[in-house]
């Protein structure tokens, strides 16, 4: 008998932006089970914000994912990860993976010196020595 026992972690920070009003959601999460968690969380927290008035009933929430960024803000989002997130969220020990591959979205032709990727490689990933650690 094997007992197979997995812990995924996952968080939710909510921030006011005392200038604005704006209220931000930030999160995060190992799985899609705790995706599921988080998203309900976001859903209870903002239908009790609405409840008690400190949200109109009109205001809804815009979702910002990785899929409405083009190639260049998604790897300078990577590189601001590289450099430890601001909140304290994350602390950047090492690289362990690269994935790199051709941008299938650009209607640009690969430069020369990378034609060899065309048609043949969807993707590559370097293994490195060391980690990414979430406190």
């Amino acid at each position: 008998m094997a007992n197979c026992e997995s812990k995924f972690s996952g968080r939710v920070e909510i921030v006011k932006d005392e200038k604005t009003k704006e209220i931000t959601f930030r999160n995060e999460f190992t799985s899609s089970e705790t995706e599921v968690i988080n998203r309900k969380v976001v859903k209870d927290v903002v239908k009790l914000l609405k409840d008690k008035g400190a949200v109109a009933t009109s205001d809804y929430a815009t979702e910002l994912s990785a899929k409405e960024f083009n190639n260049n803000q998604r790897f300078m989002f990577m590189l601001s990860i590289a450099n430890n997130s601001p909140n304290g969220f994350l602390e950047f020990e090492a690289v362990k993976n690269i994935e790199i591959g051709p941008d299938r979205e650009s209607k640009q032709p690969l430069p020369d010196s990378a034609k060899w990727m065309n048609g043949s490689v969807k993707n590559i990933i370097i293994n490195v020595n060391g980690r990414i650690r979430a406190p």
